[in-house]
């Protein structure tokens, strides 16, 4: 027996989850972007990866955040995007709670802005609260039927899409 989401409060609340999930990972990859040094320079701050890993992290991570956010957004692959975001969110929080474990007051830098908060317990908090909400939407994504723009798409063509534009638009 499969189970279907097809009430318009559940789809509402769907909907509503997707777009705060693809907003913070689409402001998160565009900031990223603009300010390119100073996140490049906070991957380093945070003193977990080799040098050069944590350069390529950081010419990475800002495209990665920009495809999850854009699938988000459109409704692409909700399942595989849900669960992207779930693991890019779980990475934040190992980050920043090995950095207050080791007793380290530095910069948040997850919006690539020079000038941000100190990592914190609330960070943690903030970042669980967002990969509850990703779980919630790759679990839900999986329940959905519908047509039109709530619609999961084909999750292989919709995956391949979103990361050939992804490529297309970094080179």
């Amino acid at each position: 027996m499969e189970v279907l989401i097809t009430s318009s409060v559940g789809m509402g609340v769907l909907i509503a989850i997707r777009l705060c999930l693809a907003l913070f990972f689409l402001t998160a990859g565009i900031g990223k972007l603009a300010n390119q040094r100073d996140f490049l320079q906070g991957t380093v701050n945070y003193d977990i990866l080799p040098l050069n890993a944590s350069r390529v992290l950081g010419r990475l991570l800002p495209w990665i955040e920009l495809a999850v956010g854009l699938d988000l957004l459109l409704g692409i692959a909700l399942p595989i995007a849900g669960l992207l975001a779930a693991t890019l969110i779980t990475a934040f929080i190992a980050a920043v709670v090995i950095n207050l474990k080791r007793g380290r007051q530095i910069q948040c830098s997850g919006y690539g802005i020079g000038v941000a908060p100190t990592i914190s317990w609330g960070t943690v908090a903030r970042n669980a609260t967002l990969m509850v909400m990703a779980l919630a939407v790759a679990g839900l994504g999986l329940l959905t039927q519908q047509d039109g723009w709530l619609a999961p798409w084909s999750t292989y063509r919709s995956l391949l899409s979103s990361i050939s534009l992804t490529i297309l638009v970094a080179s």
